[in-house]
């Protein structure tokens, strides 16, 4: 051990040290660390050793004990912000597709890096990222207007809560929430919003696709041709079951002949669903209290005028039908290739094929996946998805009475 160590600065009583025989080696260490450990007084800006006596104990050299770690921060993966891989896959494309240019002022120290326009900004770049995927909606909706195809958006819409009650007591107390389901046309501007509350199911992927297959015997589409738009959730809409329920509407209900499935991007799109559920919630605005789910019902239908009002369909537990159950059996748990529906943009499904097209962006070739494992029959019964009413917690039961 040295005799002698300089002291750098002081800050909350720790002290950069600085080894005489390693001047490039400075290490943080807290002054009691100095005064305990090593027997080292603070003297000023001068640091010495005491020395030894006759009747001290032989010091331990603690100087291989101190392990001083790297810095860690910024490096967890506790990142509940950050977006998937597949979004951050799609912008990076969407960036690669700008023209870019090498600079002359830099050719000779980076020969490789490349600029973009200086008039090209961060928001024009956002915006036309978002008008990728609306370019295709805008003509998807140009072809429905013109007869060419059936085109419908759906999504869910925020919960509502029931009773809403401008009281402090309702603020404290579980309460029930009905859930809106819409489902627009956008050949027509219809819309249907179908309605229960949670007493009658869940929002699943069975419980979406029986909406969507009530919506579609209801209305007796008399075009061959289908396209679908919905956001990128999981356990709603982006799942094997979906996919499972597009290939049955094609080869075993023979429905439509072709349906295609647009993904939007998630947190990226604003859907027309998403503009119906807006006209909803500027009219409960004006809404003092709510009590019973028919009053929702009857504001869900006033709330829009023109071009038609919208439709109201409530939904009871006994209206479900258990879509995974029933398909599962006639397709691959893994097709082949490997099904990627987490990147998938965009699916298709004709009725020639017996295997599925995909593809991970809005343009570019497709990628075929086998995804029947044996033939359909021809009729195919749907069970039913609940066979009582869901059950609703005891807590919020006892509040609601």
């Amino acid at each position: 051990m040295l005799e002698e160590i300089t002291i750098m600065s002081s800050s909350l009583r720790k002290y950069n040290v600085r080894y005489l025989e390693k001047r490039e080696n400075v290490k943080p260490v807290p002054a009691i660390v100095l005064k305990s450990e090593h027997g080292i007084k603070i003297e000023g800006h001068i640091a010495r050793r005491r020395p030894r006596k006759p009747g001290d104990q032989k010091r331990k050299d603690h100087s291989a004990a101190f392990v001083y770690k790297k810095d860690q921060r910024g490096k967890h993966d506790n990142r509940p912000m950050k977006y998937p891989s597949a979004i951050h896959g799609i912008i990076v494309q969407h960036l690669q597709s700008f023209h870019a240019f090498s600079s002359h002022y830099s050719l000779r120290d980076n020969p490789d890096q490349e600029y973009l326009p200086e008039s090209l900004t961060t928001p024009e770049m956002h915006e036309m990222f978002l008008n990728t995927c609306h370019k295709k909606e805008k003509e998807f909706r140009t072809q429905a207007r013109a007869g060419n195809i059936v085109c419908l958006s759906f999504d869910y819409m925020q919960n509502l809560p029931l009773a809403d009650l401008k009281t402090n007591a309702i603020f404290y107390s579980y309460q029930l929430w009905p859930n809106v389901f819409g489902i627009h046309d956008l050949g027509s501007d219809s819309v249907t919003m179908f309605a229960y509350h949670e007493g009658d199911g869940r929002k699943g992927n069975n419980e979406v696709t029986s909406m969507l297959l009530t919506y579609i015997n209801n209305n007796n589409e008399p075009l061959d041709n289908l396209v679908l738009i919905g956001d990128s959730s999981c356990g709603q809409n982006k799942n094997q079951t979906m996919v499972h329920f597009i290939f049955t509407l094609v080869h075993c209900f023979h429905v439509f002949k072709t349906v295609m499935y647009l993904y939007l991007v998630r947190g990226h799109s604003y859907s027309p669903n998403d503009q119906d559920f807006s006209i909803i919630d500027r009219k409960k605005r004006h809404i003092e209290s709510v009590e019973l789910p028919e009053e929702w019902d009857s504001i869900i239908q006033e709330a829009r005028k023109k071009p038609s009002p919208f439709s109201v369909v409530n939904m009871r537990y006994r209206n479900f039908v258990n879509m995974k159950a029933t398909t599962d059996d006639y397709f691959f748990k893994s097709p082949k290739p490997p099904l990627k529906i987490k990147t998938t943009r965009m699916l298709y499904i004709t009725e020639q094929d017996f295997y599925a097209r995909v593809r991970d962006t809005y343009h570019g070739p497709w990628q075929t996946c086998t995804v029947l494992k044996k033939p359909m029959p021809a009729v195919l019964d749907l069970p039913s998805l609940y066979v009582t009413h869901p059950p609703i917690a005891p807590v919020k039961t006892k509040d609601l009475q």
